[in-house]
């Protein structure tokens, strides 16, 4: 699972917008969103690569967090 902080991600709308646009690529089996620690949570093979990358062209900014366990 990897482990995203989006600094910009302020609303409801930007929620919508980075869940559907990470559920659209390959390499994604789930995405779960939350606005309130600005974080986003990826399930399955998809690289940190395309994923921040998807991120920053739907508008935001984007950085991998470590994985938990290692905080």
């Amino acid at each position: 699972m990897l482990r995203i902080f989006v600094q910009n991600m302020t609303c409801g709308g930007c929620e919508k917008k980075i869940r559907e646009g990470l559920s659209g690529i390959a390499g994604v089996e789930g995405v779960t969103v939350d606005r309130s620690q600005k974080h986003v949570h990826v399930v399955g093979p998809a690289t940190e690569e395309e994923v921040i990358e998807i991120i920053k062209a739907l508008g935001f900014s984007a950085e991998v967090l470590p994985a938990r366990g290692s905080d």
